[in-house]
């Protein structure tokens, strides 16, 4: 069965209430596996002390960790960015930092926090909006910026997926 710790504090903002609904449609989905799933996992990085929260982190007690970045991000959100000069992706002058880079750190935070073991950690950004018909149809950079392997969709198979990515 999994396990699952809820870190969340109520926001109105749209991006926890996609995040929130990830969480539960990953929680049913992971049912019976004997696993954790953590949303808004606190993880301090031992070398700032600075603690970050990622999205997600489950945590299969076989197969390994994984880092979950959602983004509530859609086909036109996307479709009317433009990537700058400094990596980013722009909407009207907002600046969104990249997701996979986002992902990368909190792997990366986990991977000090458990030096020397040779548990396996990876990363995925998961679109709940956005479907893998979608997305192939962005513009190049687009998909440049954000690499179609590294990423699972709406209408994906969810667990499945997330298990190619351990």
């Amino acid at each position: 069965m999994c396990g699952l710790v809820n870190q969340d504090k109520e926001s109105e903002d749209i991006n926890r209430k996609v995040q929130a609904r990830a969480f539960e449609n990953l929680k049913r989905h992971l049912g019976d596996i004997p696993s954790i799933l953590y949303y808004n996992a606190p993880l301090k990085d031992r070398r700032t002390g600075v603690t970050r929260i990622a999205d997600m982190v489950w945590i299969h007690p076989h197969a390994g960790i994984l880092v979950i970045e959602v983004k509530a991000w859609d086909y036109y959100y996307l479709a009317n960015c433009k990537i700058g000069d400094d990596g980013n992706i722009y909407l009207n002058g907002k600046n969104e930092r990249n997701p996979v880079k986002q992902a990368i750190a909190y792997r990366n935070i986990i991977l000090d926090l458990i030096k020397g073991s040779n548990y396996p950690v990876s990363y995925v950004v998961y679109f709940p909006n956005l479907t893998r018909e979608e997305f192939r149809n962005l513009p190049e950079d687009i998909k440049h910026f954000i690499p179609e392997e590294e990423c699972i969709f709406r209408g994906d198979r969810n667990v499945e997926d997330l298990y190619l990515q351990l």
